[in-house]
């Protein structure tokens, strides 16, 4: 990951997502995504993973991507 690349709470990456962000911390304790815990518990997710999974979800790349 890049120094400069913004991380995403949950509450962002879940919105961009279209999923309700139990559906995410979900996804990310099954490993479906891959999620960074900071040292208080909470996850952050990098704007290309959640592009990976957008595209898994069938979002395509006219839709825009996250990560610059």
């Amino acid at each position: 990951m890049e120094q400069s690349e913004r991380l995403l709470n949950i509450t962002e990456a879940a919105r961009l997502l279209g999923v309700h962000a139990n559906t995410l911390r979900g996804w990310a304790d099954r490993g479906l995504v891959k999620a960074i815990r900071l040292p208080s518990g909470h996850r952050r997710f990098t704007p290309a993973e959640i592009d990976r999974i957008r595209l898994e979800m069938g979002f395509d790349e006219t839709e825009g991507k996250l990560a610059a």
